[in-house]
């Protein structure tokens, strides 16, 4: 442990010259003579300690990172210590280098040059050396050539990631990777690149990850056909107008095909019979933001052919097909045969009208997303068959309310999205929820309803209702096991207990942005364990006695952005657990709170947007930090204008009015302070009172166990 810290002295004695370069929290010994060192601008002086200097026992290992620093900074420093080095990255301005450093780095793994504004390295081959490097990037600059900056001195190399992204490359010479026989990942993404040819990539036999996203290419030219070992490929964003079955011929275990964001307008079936031959687990295929407009049948000669070749072969392939965003209008009823195990299907934002499919081709689908189309109606056995479905989004079409709906059948569903149809004349409609989920969601956001009946045992397992922009003014979902229910933007005007029946399993309202003038006693008794009600953005202007009776468990309420001008707390008083009240926007001129000086947990009442005090906010905060008072007023933001602790006030308009307003608080808040302490002293006796009792009823408890045993015995005497 000594040697440890007696180099770690050293090295930061090293550092000594350059303090502002090398700041010494900026130097971590992670080992007897390994270091984490960050610098800013030059190094000078540098050099090991002694003990780490010529052969020791153990690897010398450095990470350095040089920030702001010129492609020079090797001048003047130990040769040594630049061969410690195992890890650099360095940040720049370098237009214009020849990376000289790296010919005394020899011992370098990873290194870092991104963001330097390289536009041209002038030493032909600057990492000849580097025999140890496994990660090299060199994104973010302006390279446009690269045809002989890959060559090493020792073949095969140990280069497995690099990364070429966001760069200004335009072609890639056919000797460009040619001793790169050992690396993995070649990251090429938002470059200029247009023409791709077989000999590019010809020894990359051990690639498994490539990136060619936001280029311009417009035709693969055979480029995968020697990438055997290829698991993920990404096209995104390209020119391509065709992808066919010879372009991936050779492939054999893809886990990722994005294609995504080109130009392809047909899709050949075959192209889904190769995902993938080789695989376990997902297979992703991403088609989507092109411009197919239809998926034709595959036939059922050459599935079997292929799937018979897959048995032999154990491959258990599941696959996620993304087709969203294209032009698609027509589905053949087979058009899914060559997807093995499709589990996940997105066809949203497309044109299409129907979709009638084979279900037993996607008999194992989990998430189904047939949203921004232009549906109508639904085959009646579309579903049928898709028993595993647990996510369906089939919003903004044109369902109409005599529409069938039949994934009724099955019994996984635990997410299903119907807004933005045309069910105006209400919904009469069993929807099958998994029972054994926690939070299952029904989403009929702005379809128009006026009435919504949910019959049946399997809707009762819906736990979050949405059902916001529509036309109800009644709600009756007692037999409902509801959690979350969703109101926004109705056309509710009055509310009490026979308009509103909600069931006793409610935990969050929400009914905000409807037409309420006016709430009736007791409306929400039947929600006894709501925890969350939201009333903002109504029509109120006052709150009757009784509103909120039974609400025993609610912690936030939500009042903002009504016409309440005058508030009493003792209106909830049955609030026991209200935590949070937002009031505002509402024009408040008065709020009493002398309700809350009992209250059980601290208060928070936003109150921005209000035409309260300042004599009213100074004494309500003075009462809170004094102990006074559980109410505590507060804002999200603090806005500008006259405000006590970032609160906005109105202030006195006059001297007099200061003084009356003065003198009225003193005496106001002594007397309230003077209840509150003899309310503190009545509980104080109180709970004495009742520690006596216990006490004394104990006592007689135990004389009345210790006499029976006598007077037992004197009774068995008498009788005697």
């Amino acid at each position: 442990m000594r040697h440890v810290h007696q180099a770690f002295l050293l090295i930061v004695t090293a550092f000594s010259f350059v303090a502002c370069q090398c700041p010494i929290k900026e130097i971590v010994q992670t080992g007897d003579c390994n270091f984490r060192i960050h610098c800013y601008g030059t190094l000078q002086n540098i050099t090991l300690p002694s003990n780490c200097r010529g052969s020791i026992n153990g690897q010398k290992a450095t990470e350095l990172t040089l920030t702001q620093t010129t492609d020079r900074f090797d001048k003047n420093i130990d040769p040594e210590f630049l061969n410690s080095i195992t890890s650099l990255t360095a940040s720049g301005n370098w237009p214009k280098t020849n990376l000289t450093f790296l010919n005394q780095m020899t011992q370098l793994k990873k290194l870092v040059l991104t963001r330097n504004s390289i536009d041209v390295i002038e030493k032909s081959t600057p990492f000849f050396l580097l025999e140890n490097l496994e990660y090299l990037d060199l994104s973010y600059n302006r390279l446009t050539e690269i045809s002989e900056l890959f060559i090493f001195e020792s073949i095969p190399n140990n280069l497995t990631y690099l990364s070429l992204a966001h760069n200004a490359i335009k072609e890639l010479s056919r000797n460009a990777f040619e001793d790169l026989t050992s690396l993995k990942e070649l990251d090429l993404s938002y470059n200029y690149i247009s023409d791709l040819s077989e000999e590019q990539f010809n020894n990359l036999t051990m690639l498994q990850t490539l990136n060619l996203e936001n280029n311009t290419i417009t035709n693969l030219n055979g480029a995968l056909n020697n990438l055997d070992n290829l698991v993920h490929l990404f096209l995104r964003g390209n020119k391509l107008r065709n992808i066919d079955d010879k372009s991936v011929s050779r492939i054999q275990q893809l886990k990722t095909f994005d294609i995504s964001g080109n130009y392809l307008n047909r899709l050949e079936s075959t192209i889904l019979l190769r995902h993938w031959q080789s695989i376990d687990g997902v297979c992703n295929i991403k088609l989507s933001e092109n411009r197919i407009t239809s998926l034709h049948n595959g036939t059922k000669e050459i599935f079997l052919r292929y799937t018979r070749e897959l048995t032999e072969k154990n491959v258990n392939v599941m696959t996620e097909l993304d087709l969203s965003r294209n032009s698609i209008c027509n589905v053949g009823y087979n058009a899914f045969l060559y997807v093995l195990r499709i589990v996940k299907l997105d066809m949203s934002h497309n044109q299409l009208r129907d979709f009638i499919v084979n279900s037993e081709n996607i008999a194992q689908v989990r998430i189904l997303n047939l949203s921004n189309n232009r549906i109508t109606f639904f085959f009646p056995f579309t579903f049928y068959s898709m028993r595993s479905l647990e996510v369906l989004d089939i919003s903004n079409n044109n369902l109409r309310y005599d529409s069938h709906f039949p994934f009724i059948h099955t019994y996984n569903l635990v997410y299903v999205n119907m807004a933005n149809n045309k069910l105006e004349r209400g919904l009469n409609q069993t929807i099958m929820m998994k029972s054994q989920s926690e939070n299952n969601i029904l989403d009929l956001s702005d379809t128009g309803l006026s009435e919504v009946n949910l019959p049946g045992r399997e809707s009762s397992y819906i736990t979050t209702l949405i059902l916001n922009s529509n036309k109800l003014s009644e709600i009756y979902f007692t037999n409902l096991r509801l959690k979350t229910l969703e109101l926004k933007r109705n056309q509710i005007e009055k509310l009490n207990a026979m308009s509103l029946r909600l069931p006793l399993s409610l935990t969050s309202l929400d009914l905000s942005e409807n037409k309420i003038r006016e709430i009736g006693p007791s409306t929400f008794i039947y929600a006894r364990r709501l925890k969350h009600l939201s009333l903002a953005n109504n029509q109120l202007t006052t709150i009757q006695y009784g509103t909120f009776q039974g609400l025993t468990t609610l912690s936030s309420l939500d009042l903002s952005n009504n016409m309440i001008t005058n508030l009493d707390s003792k209106l909830f008083m049955d609030l026991k657990t209200l935590d949070v009240l937002y009031l505002r926007s509402n024009g408040l001129v008065d709020l009493q709170y002398k309700g809350w000086l009992k209250h059980a947990f601290p208060l928070e009442i936003y109150l921005e947007g209000n035409n309260l005090s300042c004599s009213w906010l100074g004494k309500a905060l003075a009462d809170y930090n004094n102990g006074y008072s559980k109410m505590k007023p507060t804002v999200d933001r603090i806005l500008p204008g006259p405000s006590i602790e970032g609160i906005p006030c109105i202030p006195p308009s006059t001297e007099l009015e200061l003084l009356t307003e003065a003198v009225s608080t003193t005496h106001v808040m002594a007397d309230e302070r003077l209840l509150v302490i003899n309310q503190k002293i009545l509980e104080t006796l109180k709970e004495q009172t009742y520690y006596l009792r216990t006490i004394q009823q104990r006592y007689l408890d135990l004389i009345e166990n210790t006499d029976r045993p006598i007077r037992e015995l004197r009774n068995v005497r008498k009788s005697h």
